[in-house]
């Protein structure tokens, strides 16, 4: 959580339309969002800010979904959830890519929420939240 008490979303996503939508959707039920379209980015915002939940696009340019997941895990333990964004219509095909959730491309803004809530839980539960 940041300092006004919101959770914050961290967004690894290279697909500027995708991350847009999402930044906005969240940001209006009140998360804090951090986007990059970088995998090593985000790994490093992942240690810095401790986000409630990783929304990781599978495929991304230098490291693959799998790979940032194994890495996650490996340099910040279980506790951070990740939900994958991928438009594949059947689980994800990589070694090691186990996650807490996972968004169908294209995906809208009560999949979105729904998949976020479902995720973090009462932790971070918005007030007024409709989903």
């Amino acid at each position: 959580m940041d300092e006004d008490g919101r959770c914050l979303v961290l967004v690894v996503e290279d697909d500027p339309s995708i991350a847009d939508f999402v930044e906005s959707v969240l940001t209006e039920e009140g998360y804090e969002v951090q986007v990059t379209p970088s995998a090593e980015e985000g790994l490093r915002l992942a240690g810095q800010k401790r986000p409630a939940v990783v929304l990781l696009d599978v495929v991304l340019p230098g490291m693959s979904g799998g790979e940032f997941l194994a890495e996650l895990r490996r340099a910040y333990g279980p506790d951070i959830p990740v939900v994958l964004m991928t438009a594949a219509r059947e689980e994800p095909a990589q070694p090691g890519l186990t996650a807490e959730g996972l968004l169908l491309k294209p995906f809208d803004l009560n999949a979105l929420l729904h998949e976020v809530e479902r995720v973090t839980g009462e932790k971070c539960r918005q007030p007024g939240a409709s989903v």
